[in-house]
């Protein structure tokens, strides 16, 4: 995802849009068996992420995939934004005590690097999401890392947590996950619960540091715009970090009202229900969809022939009658999508 973005940010190669995803299937026997040797595993099965009974991590299946577009180029094209990326990073922790042993200081001159490249404030982040794998010696390095970073200095306090306490660690999907989960977090304006914690690592001095792990959905802090990080590292020493936004705030501090697009509309977190899946309303950010608005106008018809007859026909009725209003195209291109019978021939406009 980081050189995906480096690459559309430049614009080296022309590139204005990438596809970034993972995919870990757990088909083979053998994998896990080397890994358990290693100790990585853990033997309940379960992700125990910062928590005393951390033991290992649990796998997990997952396939993801992203979809990266300067932001001026998807509110042109009138796409779905569902989160806006400020920065990311990238670095390689070098030499360390063993291979599989995270070091701290390359994650919290990453984080500095990442936010400093971002241009925006550490103590303004509200929640980071971790690699929290649930070893002994991967997360208390990351979550001092942390501790020297956004969470230094701070009046209030930074929430934390881990995808992995609740699907398991997807390894080559894992920083993925990471970023949907961030996503929905900020769409919803609430901070899912960090699962299987019952007691704090030892090690980990939260209290202090200000930093809490939420057991319970947490309505997202009032704050002007909602932003969180993404922190992500592998056992073979490379670190990687990046800084989400929610889409709908961040539009809307830059007097930017695209009309072809949808947006998540700002949840007000006094009022959000955290004990049940929040009902969030997605619509236009203006009052009345645009007649600019892209719309896809699907046919279909028994024969080759039938499709061009369909189309004069529409072509000639929308001539007569006009199309001023937005709501004309909005009927039509439901119609044709939700009502009409699908045959062999078929196209769409």
């Amino acid at each position: 995802m980081h050189l995906a973005c480096e690459t559309i940010r430049s614009g080296s190669n022309k590139t204005r849009c990438a596809l970034v995803g993972g995919t870990n299937l757990i088909l083979d026997p053998d994998d896990p068996c080397g890994l358990n040797a290693l100790g990585f595993l853990s033997p309940d099965s379960r992700c125990y992420a910062f928590d005393s009974r951390a033991n290992g991590y649990a796998r997990g299946d997952g396939i993801c995939m992203l979809v990266l577009k300067h932001i001026d180029d998807a509110i042109r094209d009138g796409d779905p934004i569902r989160a806006v990326i400020r920065a990311t990073g990238l670095n390689q922790d070098g030499k360390t005590a063993g291979i599989v042993l995270p070091l701290q200081d390359a994650q919290v001159e990453l984080i500095r690097s990442t936010y400093e490249l971002a241009g925006v404030d550490p103590a303004d982040t509200q929640y980071i999401e971790l690699h929290g794998t649930g070893t002994k010696a991967g997360d208390p390095t990351e979550m001092g890392a942390v501790a020297r970073t956004i969470a230094n200095g701070r009046r209030s306090s930074l929430y934390c947590g881990s995808v992995k306490t609740q699907i398991g660690h997807t390894e080559a999907v894992a920083g993925i996950a990471g970023i949907l989960k961030c996503t929905l977090a900020l769409e919803h304006a609430i901070i899912p619960p960090h699962l299987n914690f019952a007691k704090a690592n030892q090690r980990l001095q939260l209290d202090s540091w200000n930093i809490i792990l939420p057991t319970s959905p947490v309505p997202w802090p009032d704050s002007e715009i909602r932003r969180c990080s993404v922190n992500n590292f592998g056992f073979g020493g490379a670190n990687a970090h990046a800084i989400l936004e929610d889409a709908y705030n961040y539009l809307r501090l830059r007097g930017i009202t695209p009309s072809s697009h949808y947006l998540q509309d700002s949840p007000s977190t006094q009022d959000t229900d955290t004990t049940s899946e929040p009902q969030i309303t997605i619509k236009p950010t203006n009052a009345e969809v645009s007649g600019r608005q892209p719309r896809v106008f699907v046919l279909s018809a028994p024969e080759q022939e039938a499709i061009s007859r369909q189309c004069h026909a529409h072509a000639s009725c929308l001539k007569k009658q006009g199309f001023e209003s937005s709501g004309v195209l909005q009927d039509i291109a439901y119609t044709l999508f939700e009502r009409r019978s699908i045959f062999q021939w078929r196209h769409a406009i």
